[in-house]
């Protein structure tokens, strides 16, 4: 699994070739291989499975990792809100299927990534799960649309570091930050 770091790299280098393919794809960007949860756990597993991690959804799959829905950190305070009659919710309870979205939006790794943000956009919804043959292997959410802009303008307030990404001989370990040493390397020797 790629690091975002490293998919911003690839992006960087690569940012001919893919204005000639037609823009960059939503594999090159998206989280890979999302935790997940099953549709028979209970949303008080679920809830802290959410909220000891930095994501905000969980896609749903069944025994053959097939999408078969999502559930959102949001999706917990609908919970609560069903209950009417004043009764606390037991989250021990209420199963994952009982709440989760099945009416889902769904992309592939070879779907267009300015496509995957039109219909983000459209939706209103802030992740859209990527399925390879109906099999979950990533998830692309407004976070990693941050990641990268944040990388992007990095690199881009720091035109040395442009620079060596572009020209670079960077091997596929590389990181913005081993572009960083390098171009403070080029000042030096400038100067």
């Amino acid at each position: 699994m790629k690091s975002k770091e490293q998919q911003a790299i690839d992006i960087f280098c690569n940012l001919e070739l893919m204005a000639l393919q037609g823009g960059i794809l939503v594999g090159q960007v998206m989280t890979e291989d999302p935790v997940s949860a099953s549709s028979e756990q209970s949303v008080a597993e679920i809830v802290k499975i959410i909220y000891s991690n930095p994501f905000h959804h969980l896609p749903v799959i069944d025994d053959e990792n097939q999408l078969v829905g999502i559930v959102s950190d949001r999706d917990f305070i609908r919970c609560f809100c069903r209950n009417t009659n004043g009764k606390a919710v037991n989250l021990n309870q209420v199963m994952v299927s009982e709440i989760m979205h099945t009416d889902l939006m769904i992309v592939t790794p070879e779907t267009k990534l300015m496509s995957a943000v039109e219909i983000m956009n459209v939706k209103g919804t802030s992740c859209i799960p990527v399925t390879s043959d109906g099999e979950l292997v990533g998830i692309l959410t407004d976070s990693d649309f941050w990641e990268i802009l944040l990388m992007t303008l990095e690199a881009m307030k720091e035109p040395s570091i442009m620079e060596m990404i572009m020209k670079a001989n960077l091997d596929s370990n590389a990181t913005l930050l081993d572009a960083q040493k390098g171009a403070d390397d080029i000042e030096t020797i400038k100067v």
